[in-house]
């Protein structure tokens, strides 16, 4: 004879990785116009990101989990309550934006 299978858990739970992870991968997002302008768009923030691994900001929440290099690049993407669907370019333009406007990104002497 089998034993009783436990019944599920009541709901769902998240992860500590899927909690990490929430909102949607950039590269799920529409695609730019322009390859060279998305491309333009990922140096400038690899560039812009140092040691910090996300950035809030009113537009969304960005976190950066890949970003030594364009062809390594990975961003997850979670957009502010209300804001609509955009392409990647917008959300690389907000995310740049969150990245310039936070104070961990600034020089500082200590």
């Amino acid at each position: 004879r089998s034993e009783p299978i436990a019944a599920p858990s009541a709901g769902p739970r998240r992860s500590d990785a899927e909690e990490q992870l929430a909102g949607v991968p950039l590269g799920s997002l529409a695609a730019c116009v322009s390859d060279a302008r998305e491309d333009a768009l990922k140096q400038q923030v690899i560039a812009a990101v140092t040691t910090q691994k996300e950035c809030v900001s009113e537009a969304g929440h960005y976190r950066f989990l890949q970003t030594k290099n364009l062809n390594s690049f990975l961003m997850f993407v979670e957009r502010a309550p209300g804001r609509g669907e955009s392409d990647r370019c917008v959300e690389l333009r907000h995310a740049l934006d969150c990245l310039e406007r936070s104070p961990r990104t600034r020089n500082r002497t200590s």
